[in-house]
């Protein structure tokens, strides 16, 4: 809600100002061959946005890039319950949707989901991708850039402190361990 207007129910949504963008939910699980015999493999939801949905399917052997983070788990709102209860003053604003609590949730519950920025599928189809680079050398890299990207590496190539430069866009909030990054 916001304190200058007091408006807390009349939110309408501006299309054009909006931007929409494409995202897909994944879920990727260990590899049955990876675990222990007996055991049951994990598995954790995978948010896929812009270019990288539909980089692999169903199936297929991935390796994701991104970042863990923190969701409020609301699936336990959408099981068959009473309907949420408006408060309303008299004369005065409304004081938003309540009843969490007729709904028997007592508390809010949050899970892990992983934010991908990169999706590298080991499916056959699609080349296989090894993470390490332990089988492709320096002739197949330069091969597998544009024209556009081989010009911007020359231009970097040129630049003065060139290595202090990609250290400190590496994790830039972190002060130091230059080595490290």
């Amino acid at each position: 809600s916001d304190p200058q207007c007091g408006n807390r129910k009349d939110w309408t949504l501006d299309v054009s100002r909006s931007k929409f963008v494409d995202w897909q939910k994944c879920r990727a699980q260990e590899n049955s061959s990876d675990i222990p015999p007996g055991s049951m493999p994990r598995s954790i939801d995978v948010i896929l946005r812009n270019e990288t949905c539909e980089r692999c399917k169903p199936g297929d052997n991935a390796s994701f890039t991104g970042t863990l983070i923190v969701v409020p788990d609301v699936s336990q709102y959408y099981s068959k319950a009473p309907k949420m209860i408006r408060n309303t003053a008299p004369g005065g604003p409304s004081d938003g949707v309540t009843g969490i609590k007729a709904i028997g949730v007592r508390e809010l519950n949050y899970r892990l989901v992983f934010l991908a920025n990169s999706v590298s599928s080991h499916a056959k189809q699609f080349g296989y991708s090894d993470i390490r680079g332990d089988e492709e050398d320096a002739e197949d890299i330069v091969a597998s850039f544009t024209t556009a990207e081989r010009e911007d590496i020359i231009r970097m190539k040129e630049t003065t402190k060139l290595y202090e430069r990609l250290t400190n866009s590496i994790a830039p909030n972190i002060y130091g361990h230059e080595e490290i990054k």
